[in-house]
């Protein structure tokens, strides 16, 4: 379970993905931009899948442009 979710991510275990998003969002806190992270781990086997892409993609439009 990750966040409450099962995962299937075999690459990457729930506690490395816990303690990931742990750093990342101290990072953005240390720069007064938390509101700009947003973790997401849909329960899936390791990938970067259009769903995934799609994601990213919105995140990039909305505070990179």
């Amino acid at each position: 379970m990750y966040g409450g979710r099962r995962t299937e991510d075999m690459l990457f275990p729930p506690t490395g993905q816990k303690e990931a998003v742990r750093q990342i969002a101290e990072s953005y806190n240390w720069a007064r931009k938390p509101d700009l992270f947003r973790s997401y781990s849909p329960a899936k086997p390791h990938c970067y899948d259009k769903e995934i892409q799609e994601e990213a993609i919105k995140w990039f439009d909305k505070h990179l442009k």
